[in-house]
């Protein structure tokens, strides 16, 4: 049986993953059917592409613990550069309505850290892949 943390990195990692993966998506899709403006507002298609591919891939492999420490490198990556470009430049602004919050990104920031740090738990591919759970248990059954 797994234990408690298990389950609760399990529903983090799944649900932090997803709501990326969720975002990529719609980045991707506003990247192949608009007029530009996220391309223009991302500051060209490399950094445009880039914000898809760290929120769709990094949240898919978030999601099923696969290659977990770099999808969450890639997703704090990003975030960063979120909080850099759009954020921290109206911080002025925050609580008055004007502008973007930084706290959102920052946080996703944070917590894609925070598996690149301590990994994806042992319920997840990467645990499957070592062949075992922490203590040494096969983490999917």
């Amino acid at each position: 049986m797994p234990s408690t943390t298990a389950i609760a990195l399990l529903i983090l990692r799944v649900s932090f993953g997803l709501t990326l993966a969720a975002h990529g998506v719609h980045k991707a899709v506003a990247m192949a059917g608009d007029s530009g403006t996220f391309l223009h507002s991302a500051g060209g298609p490399f950094w445009a592409w880039g914000a898809v591919a760290g929120e769709l891939l990094g949240g898919l492999g978030l999601a099923v613990g696969f290659m977990t420490r770099l999808a969450g490198v890639g997703v704090a990556v990003v975030m960063i550069g979120v909080v850099l470009k759009f954020h921290l430049p109206l911080w002025r602004s925050i609580g008055t309505g004007a502008g973007g919050p930084l706290e959102y990104p920052a946080l996703l920031a944070a917590i894609g850290l925070a598996f690149a740090v301590g990994g994806p738990g042992p319920i997840s591919l990467d645990g499957a892949i070592r062949g075992r759970g922490r203590r040494g248990r096969v983490a999917l059954r």
